[in-house]
């Protein structure tokens, strides 16, 4: 049986060791902070190059649903996705693609053409999902209180209201057209309304 001395002893030598390997490791791990605040100043030095160059409108849809790092080119990102009437949150690491949501006021025709009008072009370049599906989500009065709801394109092109609560996935209704999909979700799952 070992003493508490000889113990002891085993600790002080692993506290030392740890020691020594921390004091090599914070130079690298410094360097590692500064290439990545390079990296960054690149990236938003590339993206402010890539924007005020002449991009063309699907050009400039293709850039902004493209997941890539970099602040500014993510400040543009959300502001483009906002004037076009919807919110960006998150990604999907299978397609590399942002995860746009649909915000729509309720009541309000103009709402309606805007997002329909986005749609008609976002969803021909939405890669698909692993299911083969296209999904959209949708952001609405609720805030998820009931579940998280999507838009979700099939490839047989039918427009089904998904829900995903407590980690099971149920198709709410299902539509054959884009605009009757979108007038549900304006009614029954909307953003905000006029009043707000």
């Amino acid at each position: 049986m070992r003493t508490c001395e000889t113990i002891n002893e085993d600790i002080k030598a692993i506290d030392d060791r740890r020691r020594v390997l921390f004091e090599q490791k914070e130079p690298i791990d410094n360097e590692l902070k500064t290439l990545y605040r390079q990296r960054e100043k690149l990236a938003d030095e590339l993206a402010t190059a890539q924007l005020s160059g002449n991009l063309s409108d699907d050009e400039l849809l293709l850039y902004h649903l493209e997941h890539v790092d970099g602040v500014k080119r993510y400040d543009a990102a959300m502001t483009y996705w906002r004037d076009m009437g919807f919110a960006c949150s998150g990604y999907y690491p299978d397609t590399q693609q942002r995860g746009l949501q649909i915000m729509m006021t309720r009541d309000k025709p103009e709402s309606l053409q805007k997002t329909l009008a986005g749609l008609k072009r976002i969803i021909p370049v939405l890669k698909p999902l692993k299911d083969n599906n296209k999904v959209i989500s949708i952001f609405e009065h609720t805030c998820s209180e009931y579940g998280c709801y999507s838009l979700i394109i099939t490839p047989e092109e039918k427009y089904q209201i998904g829900l995903m609560r407590h980690h099971r996935a149920s198709t709410e209704t299902t539509f054959d057209d884009l605009e009757a999909a979108l007038t549900y979700i304006q009614r029954v799952h909307y953003y905000d309304t006029i009043d707000d």
